[in-house]
């Protein structure tokens, strides 16, 4: 990572000046120097860090934690809220502090390097990186060192930790069929983030290990909301055709919205059709109601993830530390068998 130093003899002026030139003052550097100096910092990928230069490059006991694109509400989404609380909690008992850094699209993620990476934080824990982002990459060539929460994928260079999405859902969609549904529909999850092909990946591998030919028609995709549960379930049941016996949606989100639009449509859940989802989070929006679903243990995932940052700010030496996250089939009241056995 650039120093001060190297941005001065990149730009062949003294440190000072570059100081003055990063504070604004309190000498004035003439316009030609100081476009020099910028310059050389754009060259170099300098960012300079305010925390670090007031503490002597001393630990700050402080965690980021980044979203890398816009969630309204984190602390009340069923998803972040309780992997928000594990990670408050864990920091709390190590005496560490947790800066959130929320609300912005991150369409260009490397100009908001100063937000996080200005020495602030000891360490990261980035939320749900979606395919493609520039973001991780750049990460790699800072200092902080940063764990990957709910998106492991294949990339072995960066610490992650995740479920194994292929395997529960090949349980959840397992669990189906073991009722006697051999027409399951998938909702899938958002195409940006890795855990959706992965959750499709394990819905075929179940119904070919169960011998049910494999139906295109019967995989729509969402968002990981729950109005696209909810569009895509009168979607499916107002169009004709034959209709499928359960649907696996790739969260609970989705798999609630579900719940409400068959509802609508006048179905029984599960007599008419069987749900199953991906969280096990709280559903206000169906009192009463326990949802089968692939528990996550999100919680302790929050605090795993602090656990394994903080083994990494410790470190000697650079590492790569990769989690899986163990998970429970929670068998709720909203699957049971078909109507007509197949």
């Amino acid at each position: 990572m650039a120093t001060i130093r190297d941005v001065a003899t990149r730009s062949g002026v003294s440190t000072a000046t570059v100081s003055y030139v990063l504070n604004n003052g309190p000498r004035t550097v003439r316009p030609r120097t100081q476009a020099r100096v910028l310059a050389a910092m754009r060259e170099l990928n300098y960012h300079p860090s305010a925390m670090a230069r007031g503490l002597n490059h001393k630990r700050v006991n402080s965690i980021g934690v980044v979203t890398l694109h816009s969630v309204q509400s984190p602390l009340e989404n069923p998803y972040y809220r309780p992997v928000l609380s594990g990670i408050v909690d864990a920091a709390t008992r190590l005496r560490q502090s947790v800066n959130l850094f929320n609300g912005n699209v991150w369409e260009s993620e490397s100009s908001d390097f100063p937000v996080f990476c200005d020495g602030r934080c000891d360490g990261l824990l980035i939320f749900l990186p979606y395919v493609g982002n520039t973001l991780i990459p750049a990460l790699k060539n800072q200092t902080a060192p940063f764990v990957i929460i709910g998106e492991g994928g294949t990339d072995p260079t960066v610490s992650s930790i995740d479920i194994d999405n292929v395997a529960v859902a090949r349980e959840i969609v397992g669990h189906l069929i073991g009722f006697g549904h051999r027409r399951i529909a998938h909702f899938q999850g958002a195409d940006y983030l890795l855990s959706s092909a992965d959750r499709r990946l394990g819905y075929t591998e179940a119904l070919a290990a169960a011998g049910i030919p494999f139906d295109p028609a019967l995989v729509l995709t969402g968002d990981y909301e729950t109005p696209s549960g909810y569009d895509l379930a009168r979607t499916l049941f107002e169009t004709a055709g034959e209709k499928p016996t359960a649907i696996f949606a790739a969260n609970d989100r989705m798999a609630v919205g579900a719940i409400k639009a068959l509802r609508e449509l006048g179905l029984d859940v599960p007599r008419d059709v069987s749900v199953a989802g991906i969280d096990c989070s709280s559903h206000p929006d169906i009192p009463g109601t326990r949802l089968t679903s692939g528990d996550q243990h999100l919680m302790q995932l929050g605090e795993t993830a602090v656990t394994m940052v903080m083994e990494l700010i410790n470190s000697a030496e650079p590492r790569i530390i990769k989690t899986l996250q163990p998970y429970d089939i929670v068998p709720g009241d909203t699957v049971g068998p078909p109507l007509i056995r197949a």
